[in-house]
């Protein structure tokens, strides 16, 4: 799992008190956590539910710790086999580092356009910027996947795009790292 997967898991555990009937998407569809966790169906989680969501969540990170520490060891500075909180954000800052580094070797003249401060590293802010920029290139390329017409493309509209067209290729283990 990719850290900003991490990170989407991590806010969907910490919000999970707050799902009730809240549409995910212009066209009626239920956010996904809603929808895996409603045994019953009402449209909310009930407090089994949420503990079953919550145990889950916890399992997935449990998983995900293992196999980060089993390819990167080093991370576990107290050496217990446990990562905290602390270590999760130094391994999250030194996996973003070394995919930098990679980019900049693989690719200097994007590199150099997206690290808008010249300070040889890709900032929160820069990453935005070129996301944003990228979002706007792709609209202008297929103005159709913008089905609500509002000038953005969220989260629903991209992933009916990509099904429209082939599906998600980074589920079908087809992007490279």
């Amino acid at each position: 799992m990719r850290p900003t997967a991490l990170v989407a898991a991590l806010a969907a555990f910490a919000c999970l008190g707050t799902f009730s009937t809240a549409s995910a998407c212009d066209d009626g569809k239920r956010t996904d956590l809603v929808e895996r966790f409603d045994a019953d169906k009402d449209g909310k989680l009930s407090d089994s539910e949420r503990a079953a969501a919550k145990t889950a969540l916890a399992d997935r990170r449990a998983k995900h710790d293992a196999e980060l520490l089993a390819k990167h060891p080093e991370i576990d500075a107290d050496k217990n086999g446990e990562l905290s909180k602390d270590q999760r954000k130094s391994a999250g800052d030194k996996l973003r580092a070394e995919r930098q580094a990679r980019f900049k070797e693989k690719h200097p003249k994007a590199f150099a356009k997206v690290d808008t401060n010249g300070d040889g590293t890709i900032d929160k802010d820069e990453r935005q910027a070129a996301g944003a920029a990228g979002k706007e290139r792709f609209l202008a390329k297929h103005p159709e996947a913008d089905k609500n017409q509002d000038g953005e493309l969220d989260r629903c509209e991209r992933k009916a795009h990509r099904k429209e067209h082939g599906g998600d290729k980074k589920k079908q283990g087809e992007r490279q790292n």
